[in-house]
């Protein structure tokens, strides 16, 4: 992870409501291959980008 001692207690918090928001978190290395893979419907992490804006939009 990139973040220092730890993800930010609100992320921490939000990812606890929402599991699929860690499918999202991914080291700078790999955020190419993952901004791909969110292209292709169907794919987990297009699926974990769709529960997580329902999430974020109060949709659950």
């Amino acid at each position: 992870m990139g973040f220092k001692n730890g993800l930010p207690a609100e992320v921490a918090a939000m990812c606890e409501e929402c599991p699929s928001i860690f499918e999202l978190i991914v080291p700078t290395s790999e955020i190419t291959a993952c901004r791909e893979r969110l292209a292709i419907k169907g794919s987990p992490q297009h699926q974990a980008l769709e529960e997580t804006e329902e999430f974020l939009r109060g949709d659950e």
